[in-house]
């Protein structure tokens, strides 16, 4: 995948991580969490014509011992906060906030060996 600029992917490291970590401090059995690369680049596409911004996001939780199902919203909310001070030079989410396109929940395809129980 080639990024628009390095300042994009930069950002997309720094968001990715900060919401995962802060995720996985709450959500102990969140095994593993990642937004979408190429839905996140996309927000930058400067021939964009209309859009809302809509992000893929995966995450593997190993729901067997976790008993607040929150996460998904929780994740979210973290995103919209996180994004709006890291990428301050864009109007990208103003006054709507960012939303999932793709909500990938325990999928085999990205949590296979990774938890306990996948679904197709």
């Amino acid at each position: 995948m080639e990024w628009y600029s390095e300042k994009v992917m930069n950002e997309y490291n720094i968001i990715n991580k900060v919401v995962g970590d802060m995720l996985k401090e709450k959500y102990p059995n969140l095994v593993y969490f990642e937004i979408g690369k190429e839905t996140f680049n996309e927000l930058f596409n400067p021939d964009i014509q209309t859009y809302l911004p809509k992000l893929d996001i995966t995450m593997c939780i190993d729901f067997s011992v976790m008993t607040d199902s929150s996460v998904g919203v929780l994740a979210i909310k973290y995103l919209n906060n996180i994004f709006g001070m890291v990428v301050t030079d864009s109007n990208i989410i103003s006054g709507l906030g960012i939303y999932t396109d793709n909500f990938y929940l325990n999928k085999t395809q990205y949590c296979k060996g990774v938890i306990p129980y996948t679904v197709e």
